[in-house]
């Protein structure tokens, strides 16, 4: 993305470990990104929608601690917005420089 490295946070934390039988705290992560926002003054959230896009358990909490972060008090602070991801097919998720194409194509049909 091109950010310096003062614009980045690094969450390394035992209490979240990758994997899909692993089960992330929402309230651990909207900490970690209240942290992160208060650090790097991002203006701007994009996260995965409730789905998680694949389905995946940590990118489904991610997601639920990125809205948990913007009801708090601490995002009322700050001037943040935040976006999801939109989960689509399959097909569409893996398929990669192909969607590029097809994305175009929908966003210029009638």
């Amino acid at each position: 993305l091109g950010l310096p490295s003062n614009r980045t946070h690094v969450v390394d934390d035992p209490r979240l470990h990758d994997g899909l039988h692993e089960e992330w705290d929402e309230e651990i992560l909207a900490t970690h990104i209240a942290n992160a926002v208060l650090e790097t003054g991002a203006k701007i959230i994009i996260t995965f929608d409730a789905y998680g896009v694949s389905g995946h358990p940590n990118h489904v909490a991610v997601h639920r601690g990125v809205r948990r972060f913007l009801s708090s008090a601490t995002a009322s602070q700050v001037d943040i917005i935040g976006y999801e991801l939109e989960t689509t097919g399959f097909l569409r998720t893996y398929c990669g420089a192909f969607d590029i194409l097809l994305s175009l194509l929908q966003r210029t049909s009638p």
